[in-house]
Formats: C-alpha cells, structure tokens, sequence
C-alpha cells in the first residue's frame, strides 16, 4: 500500500527499514511471493528518479546478498542504463550488478544485455576495476 502513494520519499525509509532488518531467505521468499518486491521495484522503475532507483538497488543489495529473487530481473535495463550514464548512483548499480551476476538468471541476463561488455571498461578503472574483476569471476562460473 505504501508504495500506491505518489511520493517518492516513501522508497527512501522502505529502504532504511528493510537494510535494518535480519534478513533471510524465508523473508526472501516471503517478499517475493507476496508481492512486496515487485511494488517496491516497480514504483521505483515508475518514479525513475535517482532517489528512488537508489532506494531500490540498496534493499536488491541487502536481500541478495541473502538470495535470489526473481524480481531482481525488473532492474535489468535500468541496471544496463544507469551503468552506461554518468549518473550520481552509477557506483550503486555497478555493486548491484557485481553482486545479482552470482545468480545464474540474472548473469544470464546480463549477458544478453551486454553488460559484460561494459565491465570491460571498469577493469581500467582503479574505482571499480574489483568490482569488474568479481563480476568476471561469477559470469565464468555461470556462463562462459
């Protein structure tokens, strides 16, 4: 219901709440089953302000590190846009990616989308060339 309010603020504290929470795999499974992940994703995607793109990628952040869900896949071209921008969250986008690619669909994806190919690019930068260098490691486990 929280995300029906047109007001972009409401995904910044969701986010707040949600990383101080203990989360596992059942909340995981949880969220995803009861639609709590797809509002939250899809009134992000909606508002696609830099505040709420953010607010977003932090909880995909926090629950997957715990595990997937398939929601994930939602912000596979905004994770593809945001990454090819100069936009002030591009480093939020780069460490969600890094982390999503451990999980087999959305490496999947993310080569479809070529996004290893700007992964590429980030190994030349001393900012974000571990992030790249992770990010090969788990698309040779899954797909090369």
């Amino acid at each position: 219901k929280l995300c029906d309010e047109n007001d972009n603020r409401v995904l910044t504290h969701l986010s707040l709440i949600i990383r101080k929470f203990k989360i596992s795999k059942e909340i995981v499974a949880s969220f995803s089953e009861s639609g709590v992940f797809k509002a939250i994703f899809s009134a992000a995607l909606d508002f696609g302000d830099d505040q709420s793109l953010h607010a977003a990628m932090m909880i995909i952040i926090k629950v997957g590190k715990v595990d997937f869900a398939p929601e994930y896949l939602m912000f596979s071209n905004k994770f593809k846009e945001v990454i090819r921008s100069d936009s002030s969250i591009l480093g939020t986008a780069i460490s969600a990616v890094t982390l999503l690619c451990k999980y087999p669909l959305c490496s999947k994806k993310f080569k479809e989308l070529k996004i290893d190919n700007d992964f590429r690019k980030f190994m030349k930068d001393p900012d974000y060339k571990e992030y790249a260098e992770t990010f090969f490691d788990y698309m040779d486990d899954d797909i090369y």
